[in-house]
């Protein structure tokens, strides 16, 4: 993983904890004029939800930068979850038409958002985990390694 790919992911981790941050804060400012009106999304599910989410998006932040190699394969699943919590909350808890007609959309979005992510970090052997071959200096042939496995 290059320094880019490393400071582009922990950018997006640290965006998603921030807003999950203001998500639970709002939430808990807010719980009884939620009550009040009768929401449909519980806000004490909201609150415990949007707080988890950003323990979870601090901690990948910590992780990533201490140990880069050992984080990058549990990021996109983890965003894949946090699309589909949010995914089942809207399907769950709406009412509106409007609400209704954003589940495509949202879906879609998800999905688009989510490919880049995969793909960035995707497992990529490495010129020593390819066939047991050691690289060399540019010109000259891979030798085999005295161990492959």
């Amino acid at each position: 993983m290059t320094r880019g790919t490393r400071s582009l992911l922990v950018e997006i981790l640290i965006v998603l904890a921030l807003v999950n941050l203001a998500a639970t804060v709002q939430t808990a400012q807010s719980i009884p004029i939620q009550l009040a009106l009768g929401v449909s999304y519980p806000p004490g599910l909201r609150l415990g939800i949007a707080f988890v989410w950003t323990m979870v998006f601090t901690a990948l932040v910590i992780r990533l930068l201490r140990r880069p190699r050992a984080t990058i394969r549990w990021i996109p699943p983890i965003l894949t979850g946090y699309g589909m919590v949010s995914l089942i909350g809207l399907i769950l808890f709406a009412r509106s038409d409007f609400d209704r007609n954003r589940i495509g959309f949202q879906a879609l979005a998800t999905v688009l958002l989510l490919a880049p992510i995969w793909w960035i970090c995707r497992d990529r052997p490495t010129p020593t985990s390819a066939k047991g071959l050691l690289p060399q200096s540019p010109g000259q042939p891979p030798t085999e390694s005295p161990n492959p496995h």
